[in-house]
């Protein structure tokens, strides 16, 4: 019979027993275990450039949050996002799928229509599909429930009846659910 034992946060050791005997080995880590997967961004923004001053309102609260390192937005990391056309959805399919905990999607029609946020529309659409509660909508009035369909809006807001303290507060309850139901 073998065993799996977590010790502690950072130690784990594996057993198998066999009769009376039992062997084993140790297993220390160079740091703790938080979760199954170590993000680079808490909380990632994908929006179309006609929402950009509401956007960086709202970066900026998250930054006073999470720390500017931990929010995947394009004004914070301009190097990191300014990529080739050509290798966009592989990264964007690696920011979102993996490196991000929380996707806020701002959804306006631009989002939907242009070239460029339709790729990240498509990628998103995919973790939705999957992992729901780690995507978070805020629409701008210009797009009905019927144009996101396929898709849970059980995490949706409004910027028309939230303001931004508002929405950074909803990004906060829902980051903190899914922090608490053991990380993307």
């Amino acid at each position: 019979m073998s065993g799996f034992e977590v010790e502690s946060h950072s130690q784990i050791s594996l057993t198998s027993r066999s009769g009376n005997s039992t062997t084993g080995i140790e297993l220390t880590l160079q740091k703790p275990v938080t979760s199954d997967v170590d993000r680079v961004f808490a909380v990632s923004i994908t929006y179309s450039h006609n929402n950009e001053e509401w956007v960086a309102q709202l970066a900026t609260q998250l930054e006073s949050l999470y720390g500017r390192d931990r929010i995947g937005y394009d004004r914070f990391h301009p190097d990191l996002f300014a990529r080739p056309v050509t290798h966009t959805p592989h990264w964007l399919e690696r920011l979102y799928g993996h490196e991000t905990e929380l996707i806020v999607v701002v959804v306006s029609e631009q989002y939907l229509s242009g070239e460029y946020t339709k790729m990240e529309w498509e990628l998103v659409r995919r973790v939705a599909m999957s992992d729901p509660a780690r995507i978070l909508f805020v629409t701008d009035g210009s797009v009905s429930p019927k144009e996101l369909s396929g898709i849970s809006l059980a995490g949706q807001m409004s910027m028309v009846e939230h303001n931004v303290e508002s929405v950074v507060r909803g990004i906060k309850s829902r980051y903190i659910e899914v922090r608490a139901c053991g990380g993307p």
